[in-house]
């Protein structure tokens, strides 16, 4: 089972031209996920990616839109269920995040996951076995290693 859940905000940034150096990184870490077949989401995370590359990337249609987010669903392996969400209740009461990123934290805990890439949330913070990685502060050696 992949080890390391992707934050929506990752795949965004490989296509947002406006954000090179970070486009460049968000790929080196999917590459790397990707050879050791470590990358998991959510559909949360489609259901983001479509919405806010929808609104951000105006020039792409909606056909280009759904067929980038259809590009990733094979990674998609996690439900987003009732437990999923009563776990997530439990996320932000205990740890103040926001409803969004509770989901996200908590599907990556049902999914077994070790780590979360994302940079919405504070680097090092655990939640239980999880722990949240910058992928602009760290580099995929530093963890996949």
């Amino acid at each position: 089972m992949p080890s390391v859940f992707v934050d929506t905000n990752l795949l965004l940034y490989v296509q947002d031209a406006a954000a090179p150096a970070k486009g460049t990184r968000a790929l080196r870490w999917l590459e790397a996920l990707t050879l050791r077949d470590e990358v998991l989401i959510s559909p949360q995370v489609v259901n983001e990616f479509i919405t806010v590359s929808l609104k951000r990337f105006r020039g792409l249609s909606r056909d280009e839109v759904h067929a980038r987010a259809r590009e990733l669903l094979p990674w998609c392996r996690v439900a987003l269920d009732g437990e999923t969400t009563a776990l997530a209740m439990a996320v932000q009461t205990r740890y103040e995040t926001s409803w969004w990123d509770a989901l996200i934290v908590a599907s990556a805990l049902q999914a077994g996951c070790r780590y979360l890439l994302s940079e919405d949330l504070q680097p090092g913070m655990s939640f239980g076995t999880l722990t949240v990685i910058n992928p602009f502060e760290t580099t995929p050696e530093a963890i996949l290693s």
